[in-house]
This record gives C-alpha cells, sequence and structure tokens, in this order.
C-alpha cells in the first residue's frame, strides 16, 4: 500500500475547500472582490427605486451613475413646543456618520439594501459590520465623513475620503417611504431628493438622494415628549455629479 506524503494530503484538502461552493453569496462576493471593500467604481451602480407602481417616485438623475454611495446611520432631530397631544413635532435637522457603500452598490445591490434595516437594529459598529457584509476578514475603516444640519433646512455632507469634499443643499422632492420600509418606532422617513445649493471647488455634487429609509419619523403629537429628542434612522445617500 503506498501513502501519500502529508504535504500531498494537505495541498489536496486546500484544494478540495477553495474550489468548494461557497455556503452563502457573501463568501463569493468577498472572493469576486479579492479584499476590496471601498472605493469601487460606481459605473454600474443604479439607484433603487420604489417597486409599488402605486406609490409616487423621486425624479431620476440625469446622469448615467453616481460618484458616491454610503450609508448613514444617526438620528432625525425634532422639536415640541409642549408635551401634549395639541402640539407636533418639528423637525429640526439630523445626524449621521456615513461609510462607503460603492463597492456593494456596484456589485451586490441586493446585499446592500437590506443594510439599512439591519444598522437600524444596532447600537453600534455600524462600519465593522458594513465591511462585514463584503468581506468577513476585512478590517478596513470605510468610515468617510459625516452628515449634520447647518440649520434646521439645510442639509450638509461632509466628506473626508478619498478626497475632502462636501454637499450642500435643499430638499427638491420628498416621497414616502415604501410599506415594506423598516418603520422603527414611528415609521420610516420619505425618500428625498436633494439639490445642491452650494458650487465651487469642494463642491462638486449637484444632487443626492436619500433611499432606502429605515426609523427615523416622530410620533404624530408631542405627548410625553421632551422640547428636544432624537429618532434613530438609517439609509443609503446616492450623489451625483
Amino acid at each position: 500500500m503506498h501513502l501519500l506524503p502529508a504535504f500531498t494530503l494537505a495541498l489536496t484538502g486546500f484544494s478540495t475547500l477553495t474550489n468548494a461552493a461557497p455556503w452563502n453569496p457573501r463568501i463569493k462576493f468577498a472572493r469576486e472582490l479579492a479584499h476590496k471593500v471601498c472605493n469601487c467604481n460606481l459605473d454600474k451602480a443604479t439607484l433603487p427605486m420604489i417597486e409599488d407602481q402605486t406609490y409616487q417616485q423621486l425624479t431620476q438623475p440625469s446622469a448615467s451613475h453616481p460618484v458616491r454611495v454610503v450609508l448613514g446611520r444617526g438620528t432625525q432631530n425634532y422639536t415640541c413646543a409642549t408635551k401634549t397631544s395639541s402640539s407636533v413635532p418639528v423637525a429640526n435637522g439630523a445626524k449621521a456618520n456615513l461609510y462607503d457603500a460603492s463597492c456593494l452598490a456596484q456589485n451586490h445591490p441586493e446585499i446592500l439594501h437590506t443594510l439599512p434595516a439591519k444598522l437600524l437594529d444596532m447600537k453600534g459598529g455600524y462600519g465593522e459590520f458594513i465591511t462585514k457584509q463584503m468581506n468577513p476578514y476585512d478590517r478596513t475603516n470605510i468610515y468617510v465623513g459625516y452628515h449634520i444640519f447647518s440649520n434646521p433646512t439645510t442639509p450638509v455632507f461632509h466628506f473626508k475620503k478619498p478626497e475632502d469634499d462636501m454637499f450642500v443643499g435643499k430638499k427638491l422632492e420628498g416621497v414616502p417611504a415604501p410599506k415594506d420600509a423598516k418603520p422603527g418606532k414611528w415609521g420610516a422617513v420619505d425618500w428625498l431628493l436633494l439639490g445642491a445649493t452650494s458650487y465651487g471647488e469642494g463642491y462638486k455634487y449637484k444632487s443626492a438622494y436619500r433611499v432606502v429609509t429605515a426609523g427615523g419619523k416622530p410620533p404624530k403629537t408631542c405627548e410625553g415628549m421632551e422640547d428636544e429628542f432624537e429618532v434613530p434612522y438609517a439609509t443609503e445617500y446616492w450623489l451625483y455629479e
């Protein structure tokens, strides 16, 4: 009887493992990307639309593809004049951390569009969680910036990676989130189209879309609420030149 050398057996086992069919699409995706989890080309990325044709749709972008796609996780902020049912919450801006989602948007949007709902249920570790959806072995920091409001009606997106630039805009359109959106406590905020109000060096974006929203809506009245309060939300932001 001839015995194969241990080294040959080890190689055979390794080959069997590496050639085996992937057990889920994320493992296959990780192999396809070869560890690339951020800064992907977006020439094939397509802005998601609400599938229910009875819903109103946002005006589609004129550009063929986005130049940035990020996931946002933070809070929508509100104020109340009183703590009674006679007052209704008034929007007072938002704040969120932003994470690069370009590789998901380009290669596996079906995974990307599940993440806002999952991020909404989390208490932290958002960037690491998003990275693991693309490659479970990668530890790349995909945090790219933050979103705030300079006043109650002016959204600001400040990006730090891969270059330092900003988007400052205003709301142009809004449509209700679809009925299957993750509601959080009181409902999912609207999908939005934002138009740029600042232009020039460092302000290359012309429009931004907030889509696939989860959470963020306030209660219908201010009964029992504080003067100022925050509601967790998560979403995708797609930016175009």
